[in-house]
């Protein structure tokens, strides 16, 4: 059935709603169902595959339930299913990734990190495989990354206060992974030229800071801002924006012990793109200066007549 699925659309539309029926009651073959609509998914398209799924529903958003049904098993019992779920999304976001599926990206970032999934080998290893592979693919990915972030600390936050699973994730790390798969360094060709999304990441870092400034989270925000590096910014408007957002956050803080190393920290970070600004205008000066003694010059003059 899977291999006619593949070539044969006809029978890929038949069979689709067969697997979703067998995914509900069968959960020995869930790992193979979830693996042959993925296969679909590769070969014909999320979105074609997500109506035939979806037909004969009364919804006018069937893409959304194909995508749910993998991320429902994203946390099954079934360490079999869990892996086919988690190792399909990473191939579906691999080949199509789309901003509506910012939700299921952070989940598996904090799979990632769960330290329930070091007990399934297979799972930790295509998990911390997929993370830096998906940042590196494109500047687009990058920025779906940092659109996860908000959600994915919300979800800690939520998580924590019910003592549920993620309680044992290393926060830190989390905030580390978000600054270094958003790097521009991982980037090449056109998608480095385009510029950095770290501006991006910092002013949703800062917009938590802002909202909340005695968040339980505060120390790791400010680490990820310390950690992030500036040099390769190139819009002056923008840094100047974050500057003030940053002085703004500051201005929150009561001097305390508590806060003052929350204050010395984005203190750092508000000098860090005071200089990446002097750095720019340094160098926009300098190439007025050329310009200027190109035209000046006896040859430039020659050549004028």
């Amino acid at each position: 059935m899977g291999i006619l699925a593949m070539y044969d659309r006809r029978v890929a539309f038949e069979k689709t709603i067969l697997i979703k029926e067998t995914l509900k009651i069968d959960q020995r073959l869930r790992p193979t169902m979830l693996n042959i609509l993925c296969n679909m998914v590769l070969l014909h398209g999320y979105p074609m595959v997500s109506r035939w799924f979806g037909a004969g529903l009364d919804t006018t958003t069937p893409n959304d339930e194909l995508l749910h049904v993998f991320a429902e098993y994203i946390d099954s019992m079934d360490p079999d299913t869990t892996f086919a779920a988690c190792e399909c999304l990473c191939k579906m976001f691999l080949k199509e990734a789309n901003v509506a599926w910012i939700g299921v990206l952070s989940r598996l970032l904090l799979k990632a990190f769960d330290p329930a999934t070091n007990n399934i080998p297979k799972l930790k290893a295509c998990l911390v495989t997929f993370i830096p592979v998906f940042a590196e693919w494109s500047r687009e990915h990058q920025m779906l990354l940092v659109e996860a972030f908000p959600g994915t600390f919300d979800t800690l936050r939520s998580d924590e206060q019910f003592v549920g699973s993620l309680s044992r994730i290393n926060v830190a790390a989390v905030g580390s992974c978000f600054v270094h798969a958003t790097s521009s360094q991982l980037l090449k060709g056109a998608d480095k030229q385009k510029g950095s999304v770290h501006p991006f990441l910092c002013q949703k870092i800062l917009a938590a800071l802002s909202d909340d400034p005695e968040d339980d989270y505060a120390p790791v925000y400010c680490k990820m801002l310390s950690d992030i590096d500036a040099n390769d910014w190139t819009d002056i408007t923008q840094i100047n924006a974050l500057i003030t957002d940053t002085d703004d956050v500051i201005d929150l803080y009561s001097d305390t012990e508590e806060t003052r190393g929350y204050i010395r920290s984005l203190g750092s970070f508000s000098k860090k793109l005071r200089k990446r600004i002097a750095s720019l205008e340094a160098l926009i000066s300098t190439r007025k200066v050329s310009a200027w003694d190109i035209c000046a010059s006896p040859v430039s003059s020659n050549f004028s007549h």
